[in-house]
């Protein structure tokens, strides 16, 4: 899993999408992080009717560096680089696609906070499976997507 998808999958962690033009003002460490940094790219958004996308931490003690942002990890921010001007900004209402050859166990990394794992060997498949058991009886969620060859000619469905 990247570093920025791990953090925007933490508890407390929150993105802000503001779309207002074809210039684009990012703070990835706001919030608690780097304190101030969103407000200053917020403010200077507004006033140059710039886009603004930020990323709020509610407390210092994880720092992503820039090299690991990746819009693949965000429906906001990928939506925000693909589709400035569309239906999902101006609606605020970022849909994901699952549907075949969708990578889920992406898509819910990057909804919230989920443990998401994408099991792609059959040796894999029973450590996964009982991590992924360990955290939904913590409490949190998660999500295991299985893609193996399959080991047999039997077809389903």
């Amino acid at each position: 899993m990247s570093p920025f998808r791990e953090n925007l999958a933490r508890e407390g962690v929150s993105e802000i999408l503001a779309v207002r033009g074809p210039i684009g003002i990012m703070a990835f460490h706001g919030g608690a992080l780097e304190r101030v940094t969103d407000v200053i790219a917020a403010e200077t958004a507004r006033l140059t009717e710039s886009t603004y996308y930020a990323v709020l931490h509610p407390d210092d003690s994880l720092h992503v560096p820039s090299k690991f942002i990746d819009p693949a990890h965000s429906p906001k921010l990928s939506t925000l680089w693909v589709h400035p001007e569309g239906t999902a900004n101006r609606n605020d209402t970022f849909w994901v696609t699952m549907g075949a050859g969708a990578r889920l166990a992406d898509l819910a990394a990057a909804a919230g906070d989920v443990e998401a794992h994408r099991v792609s060997e059959r040796a894999q498949l029973k450590s996964t499976l009982k991590r992924a058991l360990e955290t939904v009886r913590s409490g949190r969620p998660a999500v295991v997507e299985v893609a193996i060859a399959p080991f047999s000619g039997q077809v389903l469905g």
